[in-house]
């Protein structure tokens, strides 16, 4: 098991870097939900306060998995080619070094499926070795939803929940 790394300014941009680098390899505009740690400063950008840091990355995948495999599969080997291993057997949370000195970035997929027990793991289908952890409340961030664009193609409509 990673022990847990200190929080930093530093630690925080490595896990910014990592979910570009994620999102690059992706190659098309995600589906899921960025939460957690990378949030509040982007939220809180005039506070006189700054939020610690993280060292991982949260992403609510309900709208992945309502894509289906094409997307999970796609997100599968966009963290491969990001250089994301998973930890210790665990299909939901990938771990890559994030190229500062001792700074292991977790990258943790969490799902809201109202069909499945609390803190069960999702396989996802055409998925070596990816899946979720269904986590009560996080499905909120991807509930309100609406059709993109006609000129955006690259997003789907999804229907509400």
């Amino acid at each position: 098991m990673v022990d847990e790394p200190l929080r930093s300014r530093a630690a925080r941009e490595a896990a910014e870097r990592a979910l570009v680098r994620i999102i690059h390899h992706y190659g098309a505009r995600p589906e899921f939900v960025v939460l957690g740690g990378l949030v509040p400063e982007l939220l809180c950008t005039a506070s006189e306060f700054q939020h610690a840091g993280t060292t991982d990355v949260d992403v609510q995948v309900d709208l992945e998995i309502a894509c289906g495999a094409v997307d999970t599969a796609r997100l599968e080997r966009a963290l491969r080619n990001a250089e994301f291993v998973p930890e210790d057997g665990r299909v939901w949370r990938r771990v890559a070094d994030g190229a500062i000195a001792a700074t292991v970035v977790k990258f943790e997929l969490l799902a809201d499926l109202g069909n499945e027990p609390a803190e069960a793991t999702i396989a996802f289908d055409e998925c070596e070795s990816l899946g979720a952890v269904n986590l009560r409340g996080t499905g909120f961030a991807s509930r309100d939803i609406r059709a993109a664009p006609a000129d955006r193609p690259d997003r789907r409509s999804h229907p509400p929940r």
